[in-house]
C-alpha cells in the first residue's frame, strides 16, 4: 500500500506544544532509506488568551519614571487547568486581589505608578489547598496535589496559611524556598529578591493570610486565602489583601491588635531590631512623642490641620501595654480600608525608596489624600469587636 500520509486516532496534541518528526521511506523489499531532515511545528492555544503554567503575564509596569520599582509577583496554588481559561477563576481572582489595593485604600490610590506587578500561572493537579489542625508538624487532615503545596490551619480560632520554612511528615513536603525556586524560572531577568513581593493566592474559601520576611536577604513572601467575608468587612477577601500585601509584603508595618497583656522585654528588643532594617514604623516602645518613629509629625506644622488624631496609643503587636501605634485604628486593627498616618508615610518611603528617590515631607503631605480622614472620627474612633479573628503577625527568617 502507498500512502503519504499518517494518522493516529488514539492520540491528540497538547496545545502549544513543540512536535518534532522526520521521514523514512521503504520500498516493497524492505529496504530503508536514510532518515529525512528533522522537521517541527508548535500547536495552537486550545484557546486564546489560554494561561499556560509557568506564564508570566506583565500587568502593569511602573510609569514613575524610574527604571527600579517595587515589584509583586502574584500567583496562585490549588488552580488547575480548568481555571486558567481567559476570564476564568485565576483571571477573576488575581485581578480582583491586586486592583483591591488601588480602588480601596490610600497611599495605593495614588501611588500605583510607583509598582510594577506580574502574574504567573501555577497550574496544580487538585483544586483546592491541603489542611490540617494547628502546630507546625502537625499532619495534614487533607492533602491536595498542588504546585506550591501550600496549607491552611482548620481551626476556627487560627488564621494561618502558607508554608514552612522546612518541610515535616504527612504535609504536601514543600518549603518557602520551593516556592521561589518554581516561580523563579517565570520571572524576568534582573527580578531580585529586595524590593520584590511573591504573593500565592491560595484556592480555598477560608479566611486566612499571612507574610514571611527574610531579614537578610530581604526576601518577601505572602499567602492569602480566598476569604468569603464581603468587601469592605473585617473577613473580606480584598481587605486581608490589603492588610497582608498592602501593609506587611510592601509596607513592612507591624500589626496593632491588641491583648490583655504586657510586651516582654525581649520582644521590646525584637521590634527595635526589625526598626533597624526599616520595618514596623507605626509601632513604638518609648512611649515617648521625641523619640518615636513617626516623631516628625508632631513637630510638622500641619499636624494641628489634618493630624491631629496622631498620637501615642498604647496596645499594639498583640499587646495593650508596653508598645504604642500612631492612632487609634487602622488597617492593621482589623483590615479597615484605612492607613493611619505614620502606616501610609511608611508605605510611601518604601515605594520610593524602592525607585531610588528620597521621600519629602512637603510632597508627602500634598499627595496625602486620606491625611483628613484621620480627624474625622468615622475611621479614628471605631471600636474593634472583641470577637476580631486577627490574622497571624509575619514570621520573620534570619537567612
Amino acid at each position: 500500500m502507498k500512502s503519504t500520509g499518517y494518522a493516529d486516532g488514539s492520540k491528540t496534541l497538547t496545545p502549544e506544544t513543540k512536535y518534532y518528526w522526520r521521514v523514512t521511506s521503504w520500498d516493497m523489499f524492505g529496504e530503508k532509506s536514510d532518515p529525512s531532515e528533522t522537521f517541527s511545528f508548535t500547536t495552537g492555544s486550545a484557546a486564546a488568551g489560554t494561561w499556560t503554567d509557568g506564564e508570566a503575564r506583565l500587568y502593569q509596569d511602573n510609569t514613575n519614571g524610574s527604571s527600579d520599582a517595587f515589584t509583586i509577583i502574584v500567583s496562585g496554588d490549588g488552580f488547575t487547568a480548568d481555571d486558567m481559561k481567559p476570564g476564568g477563576h485565576w483571571d477573576q481572582v488575581s485581578v480582583r486581589a491586586i486592583e483591591s489595593l488601588f480602588t480601596n485604600v490610600e497611599p495605593y490610590k495614588t501611588y500605583r505608578p510607583y509598582l510594577r506587578i506580574w502574574r504567573v500561572a501555577a497550574i496544580s493537579n487538585e483544586s483546592g489547598i491541603s489542611d490540617k489542625s494547628g502546630g507546625t508538624e502537625t499532619p495534614c487532615s487533607t492533602l491536595k496535589d498542588t504546585k506550591f503545596g501550600t496549607m491552611y490551619d482548620n481551626i476556627s480560632s487560627s488564621a494561618w496559611c502558607g508554608l514552612y520554612d522546612d518541610s515535616y511528615p504527612g504535609q504536601p513536603g514543600k518549603t518557602l524556598d520551593d516556592a521561589w525556586d518554581i516561580i523563579r524560572p517565570s520571572l524576568p531577568d534582573g527580578t531580585t529578591d529586595e524590593n520584590c513581593a511573591l504573593i500565592i493566592l491560595m484556592n480555598v474559601s477560608h479566611y486566612n493570610g499571612t507574610v514571611n520576611y527574610y531579614s537578610q536577604s530581604k526576601r518577601t513572601t505572602g499567602f492569602v486565602c480566598l476569604s468569603p467575608g464581603a468587601t469592605g468587612t473585617m473577613q473580606g477577601f480584598e481587605n486581608v489583601f490589603v492588610h497582608e500585601v498592602g501593609g506587611h509584603a510592601i509596607g513592612h508595618l507591624a500589626d496593632c491588635y491588641t491583648r490583655a497583656s504586657t510586651i516582654t522585654s525581649a520582644k521590646v528588643q525584637q521590634t527595635l531590631q526589625y526598626q533597624s532594617l526599616g520595618w514596623y514604623l507605626n509601632v513604638d516602645v518609648t512611649g515617648q512623642k521625641e523619640t518615636c518613629p513617626w516623631s516628625f509629625i508632631f513637630r510638622a506644622p500641619e499636624y494641628n490641620a489634618y493630624y491631629s488624631a496622631v498620637g501615642l496609643y498604647e496596645g499594639a503587636r498583640s499587646h495593650n501595654k508596653g508598645i504604642w501605634r500612631s492612632e487609634s485604628i487602622s488597617c492593621m486593627n482589623d483590615n479597615r480600608f484605612y492607613y493611619d498616618a505614620a502606616s501610609r508615610y511608611a508605605i510611601v518611603k518604601q515605594l520610593k525608596e524602592s525607585a531610588g528617590e528620597t521621600i519629602n515631607w512637603k510632597d508627602f503631605v500634598n499627595k496625602d489624600y486620606d491625611r483628613a480622614n484621620a480627624n474625622t472620627g468615622t475611621r479614628a474612633e471605631q471600636i474593634v469587636p472583641y470577637n476580631f479573628l486577627p490574622l497571624p503577625e509575619p514570621t520573620i527568617i534570619d537567612k
